[in-house]
């Protein structure tokens, strides 16, 4: 008996053998790829590389987990020099007063006002699509 060629078998088998390894590759993808929120604060120049900021608690403790911060779109390694502690209090909130030590371009004169962006939480990219499926 002749096998026509529309009769053949292989082909679709190749084709599902193909379409699940891309599904594997995805499935992996999407759970190991992270994504970042930022935080940023502003900060006021102060002298070369030393910027004084005034932050609330949640954004000090932020600033004291991470290490490097943005600054002009360039990744910072940044030191805390100082921490003089609370200033103020306005309602509920605490407002402290820290000096950063950090490496920023010299067209920052002093009192001019800086941005510094902190990583804040980490995100897969499956809780993403996660948050988007159950929607509002």
């Amino acid at each position: 008996m002749k096998v026509r060629n529309y009769e053949k078998n292989s082909f679709i088998y190749l084709i599902i053998i193909i379409l699940f390894i891309i599904e594997i590759i995805g499935i992996i993808t999407l759970c190991t790829f992270k994504n970042y929120s930022y935080k940023k604060l502003s900060g006021i120049v102060i002298s070369k590389n030393r910027i004084v900021l005034m932050i609330n608690k949640k954004e000090k403790e932020l600033l004291y987990k991470n290490q490097r911060a943005y600054v002009d779109n360039y990744c910072r390694k940044y030191k805390i020099i100082d921490d003089r502690g609370k200033i103020f209090s306005k309602g509920k909130n605490t407002y402290y007063e820290i000096i950063v030590d950090v490496k920023f371009n010299d067209k920052y004169k002093p009192n001019d006002v800086i941005e510094l962006s902190l990583k804040d939480k980490k995100y897969k990219l499956i809780n993403m699509f996660k948050i988007i499926w159950e929607g509002d």
